[in-house]
């Protein structure tokens, strides 16, 4: 029966209005997790005791005026009156005692459906009562990128109500990984990322879950990892002169020039003037270096627009001059 003809036939029973409506949450929002109603009362659609058992035992045969012998007791081929009444009598008894069980039935029919009438208004108060099912995801806010590192960072955000808490991130918005889901439900989320390159912008976004399940994803989000890699010097070579020398080598990213050295068995070192200019391809002149032919001890320094350092092996030259 259509919820609409429940709600009717509610309201004709005396029910209110609302509780007539509480059937709404019977066949529609509370379909799926509602608590399965049965009746405790019992109530056949067949009662076997209430079934009439009359059948009239007296039959009249007409009298015809004149010929019909009419007398108190029986003789052979008439019943007499006394017989015939009693018969009469006997069929009202049946009838008086099969009228009676009918309101008996009745008086017990109507009991029953009061039982279930207040079974059922029980029932609709329960579930007008009851909560509906929780279908709102929760809201993500104030989502941040922290102690991001050349390695890693720490993403953070809230939620409204308690969720779960997991990360995706990569190096396009596609992401392609993603961190191992927390199941703690709680409001405060924090997830460390690992292994990270430097140098390298990230995209990223958070994704909770409530305890009823119902999902909230972020926006994307991006940060980018510091350059925390020195560069790489190579090609180190010196081009001595009379007092001077030419010192070149190479770095793999811009960084800028300087030169340590001193003379062998000099402990304290030299060192040129920074060049701060950021280039791959160095060239720095050590000038003044005497007349006489010395060997000296010489280091490379470069350092990236990051501040990241490197310095080079001890190499060593000869100048030209007078021995």
């Amino acid at each position: 029966m259509p919820a609409v003809e429940i709600r009717d036939l509610m309201e004709e029973a005396g029910f209110s209005t609302l509780q007539a409506e509480a059937l709404d949450h019977l066949f529609g929002t509370f379909t799926a997790t509602r608590t399965p109603f049965d009746y405790a009362t019992s109530f056949p659609a067949v009662d076997p005791n209430c079934v009439a058992a009359f059948l009239r035992s007296f039959h009249h045969q007409d009298w015809v005026d004149g010929e019909s012998p009419v007398q108190a007791e029986q003789t052979t081929g008439e019943d007499g009156f006394n017989l015939r009444f009693h018969r009469i009598e006997q069929d009202l008894d049946r009838l008086a005692a099969d009228v009676s069980k009918a309101f008996v039935c009745m008086a017990a029919m109507r009991a029953s459906l009061r039982l279930l009438l207040d079974e059922i208004r029980t029932e609709l108060n329960r579930l007008g009562s009851a909560t509906p099912p929780d279908l709102t995801p929760p809201v993500v806010s104030a989502v941040e990128a922290t102690a991001i590192s050349g390695s890693g960072a720490t993403i953070t955000w809230t939620t409204n109500e308690p969720a779960d808490t997991q990360v995706e991130y990569g190096t396009t918005t596609n992401y392609g990984s993603s961190t191992p889901l927390n199941p703690a439900l709680v409001t405060n989320h924090s997830v460390q990322l690992t292994g990270l390159s430097d140098r390298t912008p990230y995209h990223y976004q958070v994704k909770s879950k409530d305890a009823a399940g119902n999902p909230a994803v972020s926006a994307d989000f991006t940060f980018t990892t510091p350059d925390v890699t020195a560069p790489v010097i190579t090609g180190v070579d010196a081009q001595p002169g009379r007092g001077s020398a030419e010192i070149t080598w190479t770095t793999d990213e811009a960084a800028d020039s300087q030169v340590q050295f001193r003379a062998t068995g000099t402990a304290q070192w030299s060192q040129t003037t920074l060049q701060p200019d950021l280039v791959t391809e160095h060239v720095v002149e050590l000038i003044g270096l005497g007349a006489q032919r010395k060997t000296y001890q010489f280091r490379v320094r470069s350092r990236d627009a990051a501040g990241n350092l490197t310095v080079s092996g001890i190499s060593a030259f000869q100048t030209e001059g007078r021995d």
